[in-house]
C-alpha cells in the first residue's frame, strides 16, 4: 500500500484521464453494488441472497473447469452469511439446499458452481 498525496493524485488524475474514467467507474459499480445489497437485505429470503451473492463472486472471481465455475477466494460459511446477513448456521443450511439442489459443490474454502443456470434462477427468478 502507499499513501498518495492528495495533489499528487489530481494531478496524476489530470494528465492520465482514462485513469480518472476508470476511477469514476469503479466508484460508481461499488454504489450500485452497496445500494443492490441494501434493497436484497430488505426484500429476499437468505437463499436468494446467498445465490446473489454466489453469482457476483462468480463473475469476479471464478475461473472455468471441467467441474464448473470455480470460486476459491477463502470464504468461510462464517465468511459468507456475513455477506448476505446472516448467521453462520443459516448460511450453512442455505448452502446446503443449494448443494442438494445440484447447484454446487462445496470444498474447504472454495465452492464450485456446477449448474450456473439454475443458480441464476434462484437467484433472479426465484426458482
Amino acid at each position: 500500500m502507499r499513501i498518495i498525496p492528495r495533489g499528487e493524485f489530481l494531478d496524476y488524475l489530470k494528465k492520465f484521464p482514462d485513469a480518472h474514467f476508470a476511477l469514476t467507474r469503479m466508484i460508481m459499480h461499488r454504489l450500485r453494488e452497496g445500494n443492490q445489497r441494501r434493497v436484497d437485505f430488505t426484500g429476499y429470503p437468505a437463499i436468494i441472497r446467498l445465490a446473489r451473492v454466489l453469482e457476483e463472486l462468480a463473475s469476479s472471481y471464478g475461473h472455468q473447469t471441467e467441474a464448473g465455475l470455480v470460486l476459491k477466494v477463502g470464504l468461510t460459511q462464517w465468511d459468507l452469511g456475513a455477506l448476505v446477513g446472516v448467521d453462520e448456521d443459516t448460511a450453512r443450511k442455505e448452502l446446503a439446499k443449494l448443494k442438494d439442489r445440484g447447484v454446487i459443490r462445496i470444498g474447504y474454502r472454495s465452492i464450485t458452481i456446477l449448474d450456473q443456470e439454475l443458480l441464476d434462477k434462484i437467484a433472479y427468478e426465484h426458482g
